[in-house]
């Protein structure tokens, strides 16, 4: 029975205790805490509310801020293996009343949600919203007040926390070690709900198609177009599982058909139609041969050909050679075939365009043969099939260099999507383990030079190959933006697409779209436990690029703060700065 103004005074008392606690996770868990009147405690009056005139306060003013500092910094050097556990431990617990608080504040907010929705139901079928129309002033991630417009306050913070929590490395390393034991057991359900509840919702939106819609509703009205991703890995599944994918994919191509402003692609995962084995098997036998020429593939012969796999010659062996695919083996992938191809043709039909995810190296090169082969049966008119380029991978730029030369010979048009690569630790672990030369480069500078030779390759090359430049790097997308601008190409050219994940980068996404930039979101959904591998790199993606989390973390403190405090600059949330966060990061 609260009043339309008390209801805010409690959201505000929320929003506000929940920035604090998120605060005071960065800080050490002793320092003290004092009560002091404050201006929130005289607006809570002034609505008819007494919280009383007081609040808990982390630091009195920046001086004591610095002072504690130097005294922090002065013992970080002789701190101990136990300390450092006790604090995180401290860190953590925090961040847990931060959670608790937020679950307040969302059910105070309730009507403001339901409003939210309301309005989003209404824009359902309208154009982008005009205050992300074209800003000739260039690319900016920095006017926090402008890219963050459409999110509430609830939703920044929560998302604040999330990455906080990702930034946790014991978190990351040991979490999916306690679901393992827990799923062993048979008592992972707690543990699901928990992981629904945070990281499942801000990195996927929803466990279903009809779920989904709404946020894809949302992310229109503010400019940005989405990309319907099933995100299951269903390589250890059934028949059925896998026919299963297939009938959600074709959901995800006959909505983009219907909605194709707001849906521009469709996205399919070959381990979510076949065995990881079988993928593994078949890249294994395809590096064999490209070491030896002569090696012959009869099944690889016969797809090249169009005909059936089961009608190929068999195969013949040599002293040393890989055994081939054996029967079964030829079964399933016939099977495969027909799935992709269904999807192809359908997608083809529907004029939809579907970008094909990349995997592990040892599933790539079976998950490459077939993509290239689907974009020359395809991809003769119009762009439907685009392969993914991991340009993190030594091999990336002369690949990328090599299948545009290729399709150009051809004579038809290369789909690409160009990413970093998201397999960093599996990677560089299972080199480590058989012995062989680590895949991918050895720095995150080379890193960052091979995706840009990539976006150069791309551009020079915009009328024979549609490309999505799909990054949550602001110096790729600027070099970009460059280059288009040098060349006379409208960044509304219908090849050029940029791309980043649903939870991630907002603030890249918004101010790209800002420059009249084709972006959409990479929108996951799924049942939970199904959707697990695709969380846990989100999780370690988080934690490894410290300085591109930190950036969007500061981006969402300093939001934050300006809704809460105004423009005060000795806010608590303001006055953390970044050195002091990279430290803790």
């Amino acid at each position: 029975n609260y009043s339309t103004s008390s209801q805010h005074s409690i959201l505000y008392y929320y929003k506000y205790m929940a920035s604090l606690l998120l605060q005071r996770s960065v800080l050490s868990p002793r320092s003290s805490l004092r009560h002091q009147p404050t201006v929130f405690g005289r607006k809570c009056e002034r609505n008819g509310l007494n919280f009383g005139a007081s609040r808990l306060d982390l630091l009195q003013n920046s001086q004591r801020y610095r002072r504690y500092s130097n005294e922090r910094d002065g013992k970080q050097s002789s701190e101990n293996d136990s300390q450092r556990m006790k604090r995180a431990g401290g860190n953590l617990k925090y961040l847990l009343g931060a959670t608790a608080l937020l679950g307040g504040g969302f059910y105070f907010a309730s009507n403001e949600l339901e409003e939210q929705k309301e309005e989003d139901k209404e824009k359902r079928g309208t154009s982008h919203d005009s205050n992300y129309e074209k800003n000739e002033g260039g690319l900016d991630t920095s006017d926090t007040k402008t890219i963050f417009a459409k999110k509430s306050t609830a939703e920044l913070v929560f998302a604040l926390a999330i990455l906080k929590l990702c930034s946790l490395e014991s978190l990351i390393k040991y979490g999916p070690q306690l679901l393992d034991v827990a799923t062993k057991f048979h008592v992972s359900a707690p543990i699901y709900w928990i992981i629904k509840k945070t990281f499942f919702r801000q990195f996927c939106a929803g466990e279903d198609f009809e779920s989904t819609l709404g946020m894809v509703d949302r992310l229109y009205a503010t400019g940005l177009s989405s990309i319907l991703d099933y995100s299951i890995e269903s390589g250890g599944g059934t028949e059925e599982q896998f026919q299963d994918h297939v009938k959600v994919v074709s959901q995800t191509i006959d909505f983009s058909a219907q909605q194709k402003e707001k849906a521009p692609f469709s996205c399919i995962k070959l381990t979510g139609f076949t065995s990881f084995s079988l993928l593994e098997r078949m890249t294994s036998l395809l590096n064999y041969q490209k070491i030896h020429p002569e090696f012959n593939l009869p099944w690889k012969d016969a797809i090249l050909q169009g005909k059936s796999v089961l009608q190929s010659d068999a195969q013949n062996l040599s002293f040393g050679s890989p055994s081939p695919l054996s029967p079964s083996e030829l079964i399933e992938l016939d099977s495969l075939l027909s799935k992709v191809n269904q999807l192809c043709k359908h997608a083809s039909d529907k004029d939809v365009s579907l970008l094909v995810d990349a995997e592990q190296t040892y599933y790539q090169s079976a998950i490459d043969f077939l993509t290239i082969f689907l974009c020359k049966k395809y991809n003769s008119e119009k762009p439907i099939v685009h392969n993914t380029y991991q340009m993190y991978l030594k091999e990336g730029v002369e690949k990328l260099k090599r299948d545009i030369e290729n399709s150009t010979k051809e004579g038809y048009l290369l789909g690409v999507k160009l990413v970093r690569g998201a397999y960093l630790d599996s990677e560089s672990q299972r080199a480590k383990d058989f012995g062989y030369s680590n895949p991918i480069l050895s720095s995150v500078e080379e890193t960052h030079d091979s995706y840009n030779q990539g976006v150069k390759l791309l551009i020079e090359n915009v009328d024979h190959v549609s490309f999505m430049i799909a990054t949550h790097n602001e110096n790729s997308v600027k070099l970009a933006l460059e280059l288009l601008n040098s060349k006379g190409i409208t960044p509304s050219h219908k090849h050029i697409h940029f791309g980043q994940l649903y939870g991630m980068c907002d603030q890249l996404s918004y101010a790209a779209a800002a420059q009249g930039l084709h972006v959409s979101k990479y929108v996951p959904f799924g049942p939970v436990e199904y959707v697990i591998p695709y969380l846990i790199r989100r999780m370690h993606e988080n934690k490894g690029f410290v300085g591109r989390t930190q950036q969007e973390r500061e981006l969402l403190y300093k939001e934050i703060s300006r809704r809460i405090f105004g423009n005060r600059s000795s806010s608590p949330i303001l006055i953390v700065s970044e050195e002091k966060l990279t430290n803790k990061s």
